[in-house]
C-alpha cells in the first residue's frame, strides 16, 4: 500500500470514529478549579470532575463558567482520580467554581481526519521524506506476503527496541538519544499519554545531564508538562512556551540594552566633538603662550648679558671697550637696551597673562573625564558587533 492510500485509509477510519463519538460527549460538571501554573501564553488548570468520568486525551473542550462570563476553549490533557487537567490559552480569571466542561470528541476526530485526507490528496505539499518506506509498518492490512518489506524497512531506516523491562528499554533509548544529540540530530518523541511523555522526558533529561550535555536547551516539550517533575528534574523548564517566552524576553532585554547603549553613544558623539574642538583651541593658546615665554626668556638672557657687561665694564681691556663703543655699546646705550628689553618683557608678560587666563577658562570646557573616552570606544565596539 502506497503512503497516500495509507493516509486516506486512516482518514476514513478516523471519520468513522467521529460518527461513533457523537453520543460520547456528555457535559461534565466541575465543582472547583485550581490554577496549576502558566507557561508563556498557556495556562494549566486542575478541575474536579465526577467519579467515573472518561474522555480521550487532547480532546478540545469548552469551559462554560456560571453566569454571564465568556466561555473559554482548551484541551483535556489527562484524568487523574477525580481531577482533569485542562490546558487553555486564555486565563479563566475568577471562574474557579461550578464550571461546565463540554468535550468535543467529534471535532477532534474531524480535524485529524481532514488533515490526513489533505495530506493524501496533496502529498507534494508535505515533506514526507522516508515516510513512504515506513508504510509497510503502518499498513493495517499487512500479511505474511509483505513481511519481508517490513523487515527491509527496519534494516534500512528504522530501529526497533522491544523489551518487557521498562528500565532496559529506556536505558537503550537514552543511549540512542545521547548519540543522536552528539551528532546534532533532531528527535521527535511521541508517547501514548501525557504522563508517559513526561516520565520519558525526565529520564532523557537526566541521561543527557549525566552525559554532560546541555539538556535544558536540547529538550523541548510542546505542551505544558502534566507532572511537576520526573527523575528528580523539574519539567516546567522544558515547555516550548516557557522557552519561547524566555527567548523573547532575553531578546527584548538585549534590544533594550542595545537601544540604551546607542542612545548613550549618540549623547557622547557631540560631547566628544565639542571637547575635542575646545582641546584644539586650548592647544593653540598654549602654543602661543609657549612662543611668548620663549621671547621673554630671550630678552631675559639679553638683560643678563647686559648686567654682566656693566658689572665688569671698567675691568675690560681698552681695546675691547673701544670695539664695543664702535658697535654702539657703552654704559649709556647698554642701559637704554636694558630698559627697552625690560619694557618688552613687561608687554610680553601681559600677553602671557591674557593667554594663561584664557587657558584657565578653556580647561574645564576641554577637560574630558577619564572614563568617557573608554566608554565611547566600548559602546562603539558593541554597536558595531551587535548592529
Amino acid at each position: 500500500m502506497k503512503l497516500p492510500d495509507l493516509l486516506d485509509a486512516f482518514a476514513t477510519r478516523l471519520a468513522d470514529h467521529k460518527d461513533a463519538a457523537r453520543a460520547s460527549d456528555p457535559l461534565i460538571e466541575s465543582r472547583a478549579t485550581r490554577d496549576l501554573g502558566t507557561a508563556g501564553t498557556l495556562h494549566l488548570y486542575a478541575m474536579e470532575v465526577p467519579a467515573g468520568t472518561t474522555f480521550l486525551e487532547d480532546v478540545p473542550v469548552t469551559i462554560v463558567p456560571p453566569g454571564d462570563l465568556e466561555p473559554t476553549g482548551g484541551f483535556l490533557l489527562r484524568r487523574q482520580g477525580e481531577t482533569a487537567l485542562v490546558q487553555t490559552q486564555d486565563t479563566l480569571g475568577q471562574s474557579t467554581l461550578d464550571n461546565t466542561l463540554v468535550p468535543d470528541t467529534v471535532e477532534f476526530f474531524r480535524l485529524a481526519s481532514e488533515r490526513l485526507a489533505d495530506m493524501a490528496a496533496h502529498p507534494e505539499s508535505y515533506a514526507l521524506g522516508p515516510a513512504e518506506r515506513l508504510a509497510p509498518w503502518l499498513d493495517p492490512e499487512h500479511n505474511e506476503a509483505n513481511a519481508s518489506a517490513r523487515t527491509g524497512a527496519s534494516a534500512a531506516i528504522l530501529t526497533t527496541m522491544w523489551h518487557d523491562d521498562q528500565v532496559a528499554r529506556w536505558t537503550k533509548l537514552g543511549t540512542l538519544a545521547v548519540n543522536l544529540m552528539r551528532h546534532n540530530k533532531r528527535v521527535l518523541l511521541v508517547a501514548p499519554t501525557h504522563d508517559a511523555a513526561d516520565r520519558v522526558l525526565g529520564f532523557l533529561a537526566k541521561t543527557l545531564r549525566n552525559a554532560a550535555l546541555p539538556f535544558t536547551s536540547l529538550l523541548s516539550r510542546y505542551e505544558i508538562a502534566a507532572l511537576q517533575q520526573a527523575e528528580g528534574i523539574p519539567l516546567g523548564q522544558f515547555g516550548f512556551e516557557v522557552q519561547m517566552h524566555k527567548f523573547f524576553a532575553k531578546s527584548r532585554s538585549h534590544k533594550d540594552t542595545l537601544r540604551q547603549k546607542y542612545e548613550r553613544f549618540r549623547e557622547l558623539i557631540p560631547i566628544l566633538a565639542y571637547k575635542g574642538q575646545k582641546q584644539r583651541d586650548m592647544d593653540e593658546v598654549k602654543l602661543l603662550e609657549w612662543r611668548l615665554m620663549a621671547q621673554v626668556s630671550e630678552f631675559q638672557r639679553k638683560i643678563k648679558e647686559i648686567d654682566h657687561l656693566l658689572a665688569k665694564y671698567e675691568s675690560l681691556p681698552i681695546w675691547k671697550r673701544l670695539g664695543m663703543q664702535t658697535m654702539g655699546k657703552n654704559v649709556e646705550t647698554l642701559s637704554e637696551y636694558r630698559k627697552l628689553y625690560t619694557g618688552n618683557i613687561a608687554a610680553l608678560m601681559k600677553e602671557v597673562e591674557i593667554a594663561q587666563a584664557r587657558i584657565r577658562e578653556m580647561s574645564p570646557e576641554a577637560a574630558m573625564p577619564k572614563e568617557m573616552r573608554p566608554q565611547y570606544e566600548a559602546l562603539k565596539d558593541d554597536i558595531s558587533k551587535l548592529g
